[in-house]
């Protein structure tokens, strides 16, 4: 498995053309690097741990330039739905309707 991992990873569309490009000690040489350093899903992950720490450093930017002082959370980089309410949006919204229905009986 190692071999076909390393061959796409030269870019050598056969194994065995990239088995004849190189010696015994090379290939060697080469396995005990990806024991120390895997190629692959551990790659991965650290593209991926470098995209959502880029994104947070922009998001700091950007609310650092709206208000001072406000921090970004990574509840702030999810998406949200018209249909997500928290709590306390809703208790806010239930207060400023009562407020307006108290607004509109003192008029009368």
């Amino acid at each position: 498995m190692f071999a076909i991992a390393l061959a796409d990873r030269l870019g050598y569309v056969h194994v065995d053309e990239m088995l004849r490009a190189m010696t015994p000690r090379e290939f060697d040489e080469r396995f005990a690097c990806e024991i120390i350093e895997p190629v692959g899903r551990r790659n991965a992950v650290i593209i991926q741990a470098e995209i959502v720490a880029a994104v947070t450093i922009l998001a700091r930017i950007l609310t650092a330039s709206k208000a001072e002082g406000s921090i970004v959370v990574p509840d702030d980089l999810m998406p949200k739905f018209k249909s997500e309410v928290k709590p306390k949006q809703k208790k806010q919204q239930n207060l400023q309707a009562g407020f307006a229905q108290v607004k509109q009986m003192l008029r009368f």
